[in-house]
């Protein structure tokens, strides 16, 4: 599936929808390669990046300072990047970080991530979808089934890997489910913006949208 394409898709609407430097907080930024397609010529005040493995996070700093924005990165799961109180910014990031979660967890932390935007503030979710009323045993297998098939630079080793980390860490909702969080959490709205195969892009806003407000 094209990633470059869903960043730069993303970079253009932030820059067209951001006319302030803002500040960003990223839920599971891993090596941080994702988020400086993302940020790109962004009037960045600062980039927060919290994720759970400090190996990834010592890869992260190199690529945040050759960008030359301001940032910080912190070593500790996503809820804890939303559950502080004083915490505001423009603009909250995942990336194929929220699957992981159990649906009350998800709730949880989207419930938490709208007090933490600002106004006009924007959450950005780019991850896997199951297909409408699709059961979860389903998703595993038709998602394994199309890796098999067209993940063809992995080896058998690789993609043993694959199975076992889809099958016993992949929890991912359908968008009506993340519709309902949304509405629950109070966001005004959610746009699915892209999707390839299982992998989509949703925006959850905070204020009313115009109907072609979205990456194109």
């Amino acid at each position: 599936f094209p990633v470059t394409i869903i960043y730069q898709q993303l970079n253009q609407f932030c820059q067209d929808y951001f006319a302030e430097p803002i500040t960003v907080l990223e839920l599971g930024c891993g090596d941080a390669s994702q988020s400086i397609q993302l940020l790109a010529g962004l009037p960045i005040l600062h980039y927060t990046g919290y994720d759970m493995s400090p190996v990834a996070l010592s890869e992260a700093e190199p690529h945040l300072q050759h960008s030359g924005m301001s940032f910080s990165l912190v070593c500790d799961d996503m809820l804890a990047a939303v559950a502080d109180p004083q915490r505001q910014v423009d603009l909250i990031f995942s990336s194929y970080a929220l699957h992981h979660l159990p649906l009350a967890r998800k709730r949880q932390l989207l419930n938490l991530a709208r007090q933490r935007l600002k106004h006009n503030g924007l959450l950005i979710l780019v991850d896997i979808v199951k297909d409408p009323q699709q059961s979860l045993s389903d998703f595993h297998d038709q998602y394994l089934a199309y890796a098999d098939l067209h993940w063809t630079t992995l080896d058998h080793n690789e993609l043993a890997t694959v199975h076992h980390h889809v099958r016993n860490n992949d929890v991912p909702e359908d968008l009506a489910q993340y519709q309902q969080l949304a509405q629950d959490a109070g966001f005004t709205a959610l746009q699915a913006v892209s999707r390839f195969t299982w992998h989509s892009t949703l925006l959850f806003h905070t204020h009313p949208i115009h109907p072609t407000a979205s990456p194109s």
